[in-house]
């Protein structure tokens, strides 16, 4: 036989490797784990090859016994894939892996306890055979050669493993081959107790009798337990109790209530209460509301009780060989008798233990030493108890049970059909749903005291349900996946509806036991959505109108603050229903959160701690939810911040931005309420800070306060979103606003006055629109234009005052039109050689001035045509014009042409480049000088103006070139008084004066043209409110006010201001301002006065009174701690029970939450509040009662929660077993003269109770 010497090579130098990992230097210890990895990785190697390599694992475990232990998430994920191959796994159990893994979880950071867990559990789990053979098998031909010529002893070696393996596996073997039951199979029957009908399953050949949870064949985990034969006295127990069950005795039903939960289910598996349903269906039967309250609260205690058992013997089934039962302190008692059961006859077994029993009376439960059938009654119960240690034998013994010798005493006395038991019994799946079902309807109309235990019931439940049905159930075709899907649906719709008719029904009268249930309610459907269904499937299963009822849960803000699993599980399947509906949602997150900012920055600025940038952050990040708090303080609050921010000596040149960016989205906010509170801040800081006042002190800085309005963004937004605002108050505070500025010249310093009348003018077109004689403010923009005396100084400058007088001509109030024109007379009359000039003043008709430019009807601009003279044409035209010598006539009609042409804007740029402009500003020049050549230059006047106009139109730049040259406007004022009965030139004078006065405010479109020459237009804008205020000449085309600031508007009707997500915004902003919920909750359980003294918010934020019910029944957590102040506080005994079940049903609620935190019952301190009752002894039947109540809460608490702290631990240490504890004389048997003998005996079975539960939440060390 050939040897692959590669492969032989290959195993050399991965000997080579594995040596190199326990060498003492960690550099080769890390590069070699590297190198193995990355061959791995690279597939140069396999994992087959490393499953026999006994040295590789001594190595890797010897790893973290380094003192520099590197890669050790690394070294897991390998010591993980070994693992999972049988071969390798023998080995690492060879070497001690397990209990070394053990040790190092301790000395290890919790971040890595899963990795140790997952490797644990896989060295737990033996595989089956068959897997094992065929790994083998797989691994032996991929080494058969280097082994064959290296040595013989690898063959040896790996035929004694897998000896081993078989052996190891041995039992699991039987396990599979020996469930052969001779009891009736579940897949052949055709009814359940719930009285539904479903079709056979898969037939007893086809499929195991029960499914683990690594199968998921039919969408089920788990579906039923191996048949459990009885004898026929422990059949006469079941039936006698379910006689007992359906008795009109009420006492007596809750006696057999408590017989099953405390001796039936410890004597009998659970599986056989599936097996032989009867008794099940009359615990369920008696969860009916019209029954009596004590019957339906001992069904459901004992059907939780039954659910508690199937989860112990589903973990047994998962692993026999792993799974203890019992860790309380009887566990010894039941080892010893399972080992002497089972060497001893089947007559001499002894009476099972049952705590709280010690009587030897007739149980009739086939362990009666005196009855006919005690022997094979024996052997049932020693099956039951060896089943722990060997569950094959149970089998054998279950099969030889079940197949009675026809000639045998028990064959006489044993008829299943006669017990009525063998009715068709019920797969897992189909138990939970049923009694999920029932519980539901009985949830709408209980007591809070049932509510207790049907919440514990719900809570075992779902684990239960957890453990036995998979998403993969609504894809399957088999009869019983079909069923248990539409009993699903069925329920999933029902507790729905029973969610929305609680919150419905908030308005009665127990507004409080409503909510608890719609707490209930909401995590089981939670829960129950996360268990059986994926997101994907929702939108096919569901109608639409279910969003509604994952909106209110996902709305429930008092519950997700404990149960933080809620958001993350409902909101994916409402994304996957109701894409609208989601985000609606994520937008209520998002205002949720803004909400939360706001608060933080309302107590932020209270506080004044001067971290200007983070108010800022948080100011702005604010705004969102502004339209559904609009909470004046808040704006009032911004507004002072921006003025603190900008009134700084030397300012931060980003925050002060910042801050006049968030005043913008103030004053220019889409609700009304919010500008008018924005406007009265800015209007009340002015006040104060300008004032007489502070102007009398020398070094006074008051004025630096209004330093965030000197902007021209601000005044800007004033003018055109303040002064002229629908609503009356906005409109007369931002005219106070800005006439007291502008009368401030005195109040303010030099600097600011300057800074300030800088940025007026920049916005004095708009602000002029308002100027009248009829109004205080009207006046004061009047007066501000006025031409100031010889002594006194100008306010602007020259040029502005021209400016804007001459823009006054086109206001439409004529006295104010009369005032601006004998004005611009007086500064026509002062102009530079204005005695030279044409018009003569003294003879000129001034009187027209003030109606010169306003026209009755505004014209529409020309559309912008192409000349049929091109630039050749023209140039010859222009040549014309310029010509000396020439014919005055012939020029004067060259340059009426040129102004026609010129109409064609594609004509400006040669134009211009041939200087046409300065000549067009000569021709005007010459024009207006009084000397001979005067009469000649006037003819080109008209058509100079109509050039100036078309080109100042289409060119921005010429534009912004021009409004700055005082002498263009002295011209076309005198060209207005020479040719004022001319309409046209008037026309042109009045349009040209249009672009240059408005120039500041005037915006550029860009359009173009739809002809093949693609021409870019560049038009001219101007503000929708100068065209309102003015009389223009023509229709300009208009703009909005670009306010770039302006937040979005919210659709209408907007859906967050509808339920159930206002009521959420509400809660919502209640929780933040009282920084918790566990703050307001607090508040709420204030008196009214006390309450309305700590609100300082509007109306419509505050809680209404079924709200604060809502807050105050939903928050678990604040809750708990009132249930545990209320235990404290007790005056009565009915005070104190009735803390108790509030104590109990929110743990039970907290329990229910996928992600708890498992800390919150120990900072209740609950323990201190029971210990007021449990340290003393009781002195009267209602104390002992008391104490009992508060023995089975503390075994619930203890139940309920994940893990026993150390506090509670070494508290129930104390109150059980210290020397002078009250409880220890319950252990006794009473002295007979004792009064209260029935109370301390009663009181006994809750503290044995008590007694099981701590010992198996403690290890084995702390129960000592």
């Amino acid at each position: 036989m050939e040897i692959d010497v590669s492969d032989a090579t290959n195993s050399r130098s991965l000997n080579h490797l594995f040596k190199k990992l326990g060498h003492d230097l960690v550099e080769i210890r890390v590069r070699s784990l590297q190198n193995l990895l990355s061959k791995l990785e690279h597939q140069i190697i396999t994992l087959d090859d490393l499953v026999q390599e006994k040295l590789l694992c001594v190595h890797l475990l010897e790893w973290f016994n380094k003192e520099s232990c590197p890669m050790r998430e690394e070294v897991f994920q390998l010591l993980l894939k070994l693992s999972k191959h049988s071969s390798a796994k023998l080995l690492l159990i060879e070497v001690g892996a397990a209990d070394f893994l053990l040790q190092l979880r301790d000395d290890s950071p919790a971040e890595q306890w899963r990795s140790i867990d997952e490797i644990l559990e896989q060295l737990y789990y033996l595989p089956d055979y068959k897997q094992v053979q065929e790994a083998a098998r797989r691994t032996t031909s991929a080494h058969h050669l280097i082994h064959h010529s290296g040595s013989a002893q690898q063959s040896d070696v790996l035929e004694q493993q897998e000896e081993g393996i078989q052996k190891a596996s041995q039992r699991k073997l039987k396990l599979n081959e020996e469930i052969q039951p001779d009891g009736p199979a579940i897949s052949h029957l055709t009814g359940d107790f719930f009285g539904k009908t479903f079709i056979n399953t898969n037939s007893m050949e086809d499929a195991p009798y029960y499914q683990l949870k690594e199968s998921t064949k039919d969408g089920f985990l788990f579906v039923s337990f191996p048949w459990v034969p009885l004898t026929a006295t422990d059949e006469h127990v079941l039936s006698s109790t379910d006689r007992s069950l359906r008795s009109l005795n009420a006492e007596h039903v809750v006696t057999s209530c408590e017989f099953l939960k405390d001796v039936v289910l410890l004597d009998f598996p659970a599986e056989v209460l599936l097996q032989r349903p009867a008794v099940i269906q009359s615990l369920v039967l008696l969860l009916d509301s019209t029954l009596d309250q004590d019957l339906v609260h001992s069904a459901a205690h004992c059907l939780t009780a039954v659910v508690i058992h199937l989860l112990r013997r589903l973990a047994f089934w998962r692993d026999p060989d792993f799974y203890t039962l019992k860790t309380d302190f009887t566990t010894s008692l039941l080892l010893e008798r399972s080992m002497s059961m089972s060497s001893a006859s089947p007559a001499s077994s002894p009476r099972p233990f049952v705590p709280g029993e010690v009587d030897l009376r007739h149980r009739g439960d086939g362990k009666d030493r005196e009855t006919s059938g005690s022997s094979s009654s024996s052997i049932a119960y020693s099956r039951y108890d060896t089943s722990l240690h060997d569950p094959t034998a149970s089998l054998r013994s279950a099969s030889q049970a079940s197949r009675p010798d026809m000639g045998s005493p028990l064959s006489e006395t044993h008829d299943p059909a006669a017990t009525g038991l063998l009715t068709p019994n019920v797969t897992l799946p189909q138990f939970c749903m049923g009694v999920l079902s029932s519980t539901l309807h009985l949830l709408g109309d209980c007591s809070l005291e049932v509510l207790v235990k049907v919440c514990e019931l719900l809570h075992w439940l779902m684990q239960l349900v957890e453990e036995c049905i998979s998403p993969a159930l609504w894809t399957k075709q088999s009869p019983l996946a079909r069923e248990t899907a539409a009993t699903l649906l069925t329920v999933i719709h029902e507790a729905g509806a029973l969610l929305l008719s609680l919150k419905e029904a908030r308005d009665q009268q127990d507004l409080s036991l409503c909510r608890q249930k719609h707490v209930c309610v909401s995590l089981l459907l939670t829960r129950l959505l996360g268990t059986v269904l994926l997101p994907d499937q929702t939108s096919s299963l569901f109608p639409n109108n279910s969003r509604i009822v994952l909106s209110t849960i996902l709305t429930d803000l008092p519950l997700i603050d404990v149960c933080k699993d809620i958001p993350e599980t409902v909101g994916k399947y409402l994304a996957a229903m109701d894409g609208q509906a989601y985000e609606t949602y994520m937008q209520c997150l998002s205002i949720c959160s803004a909400i939360k900012k706001c608060c933080q920055f309302l107590m932020e600025f209270q506080q004044r701690s001067g971290r200007e940038s983070l108010m800022l952050q948080l100011a702005s990040d604010s705004l969102p939810c502004l339209p559904y708090h609009q909470h004046p303080l808040f704006v009032k609050y911004c507004v002072e911040l921006s003025s603190d921010v900008c009134r700084e000596s030397h300012p931060v040149a980003s925050l002060v931005i910042d801050s006049r960016r968030l005043l913008l989205q103030l004053l220019s906010y889409c609700k009304v309420e919010v500008q008018l509170s924005a406007y009265q801040a800015c209007l009340e800081i002015t006040e104060n800070s300008l004032h007489v006042n502070h102007a009398a002190e020398p070094y006074s800085r008051a004025c630096e306060r209004t330093c965030f309005l000197i902007n021209r963004d601000i005044l800007y937004c004033i003018c055109v979103s303040g002064i002229c605002n629908e609503s009356l108050k906005i409109s007369r505070c931002a005219e106070k606003l800005v006439r007291h500025l502008l009368k401030s010249k005195l109040l303010m310093s030099g600097s600011l006055w300057k800074q300030f009348t800088e940025c007026a003018v920049i916005i004095l077109p708009v602000l002029q629109a308002y100027t009248s004689n009829s109004s205080d403010f009207g006046r004061c923009l009047l007066e501000f234009v006025d031409i100031p005396l010889s002594n006194e100084a100008s306010r602007i400058s020259s040029l502005e005052i021209l400016r804007g007088n001459i823009r006054l001509l086109f206001s439409p109030d004529y006295r104010v039109r009369v005032d601006a024109a004998s004005r611009l007379v007086t500064l026509l009359s002062r102009e530079e050689r204005s005695l030279h000039k044409l018009p003569d003043l003294t003879s000129a008709d001034v009187a027209c001035l003030p109606n010169l430019f306003v026209l009755e009807q505004a014209r529409f601009l020309e559309p912008c045509s192409t000349s049929v003279i091109q630039v050749e044409g023209m140039l010859k035209i222009y040549e014309i014009f310029i010509g000396d010598g020439g014919d005055v006539l012939v020029q004067r009609a060259a340059c009426d042409q040129l102004a026609v042409i010129l109409e064609d804007m594609t004509l400006h740029g040669e134009f211009l480049k041939q200087g046409g402009l300065a000549y067009v500003q000569e021709q005007l020049n010459g024009a207006f000088q009084k000397d001979s050549t005067a009469d000649v230059y006037i003819q080109f006047i008209p058509g100079c103006v109509k050039m100036l106009r078309f080109l100042a139109h289409h060119d921005y730049s010429l534009r912004h070139l021009l409004a700055h040259n005082p002498h263009i406007y002295y011209q076309m004022l005198r060209a207005s008084l020479l040719y004022q009965d001319d309409v046209e030139t008037c026309y042109n004078i009045a349009h040209l004066l249009i672009l240059l006065l408005f120039d500041e405010v005037a915006n550029v479109y860009v359009s173009l043209e739809e002809d093949t020459t693609n021409f870019v237009k560049r038009g001219f804008s101007l503000p929708h409110i100068i065209a309102k205020m003015y009389k223009l000449p023509f229709k300009a085309v208009t703009h909005q006010p670009n306010v770039f600031q302006q937040l979005p508007l919210h659709t209408d009707p907007d859906p967050l201001l509808q339920d159930p997500w206002v009521g959420c915004l509400r809660v919502q902003w209640n929780v933040c301002w009282h920084n918790s919920m566990q703050s307001l909750v607090e508040h709420l359980r204030l008196n009214t006065e006390e309450k309305a003294r700590a609100i300082d918010f509007p109306d419509h934020l505050r809680l209404s009174a079924a709200e604060e019910v809502v807050v105050k029944s939903g928050a678990i957590a604040p809750s708990l701690r009132y249930a545990v102040d209320c235990i404290n506080n007790a005056t009565s005994h009915d005070a104190a029970r009735e803390g108790l079940q509030q104590l109990l049903l929110y743990l039970i609620l907290h329990s229910g939450c996928l992600r708890m935190d498992s800390e919150l019952p120990e900072t209740v301190h609950w323990e201190q509040a029971f210990s007021r009752f449990l340290d003393v002894q009781p002195n009267s039947p209602a104390d002992e009662e008391l104490v009992r109540h508060l023995l089975v809460a503390t075994a619930a608490v203890m139940t309920v929660t994940p893990s026993l702290s150390q506090s509670t631990s070494a508290w129930v240490w104390k109150i059980l077993f210290s020397n002078n504890s009250p409880l220890q004389s319950r252990l006794l048997p009473p002295d007979e003269d004792t009064d209260d003998q029935t109370a301390i005996v009663a009181s006994s079975k809750e503290l044995l109770l008590l007694i099981r539960t701590y010992g198996s939440k403690v290890n084995a060390p702390a129960s000592k």
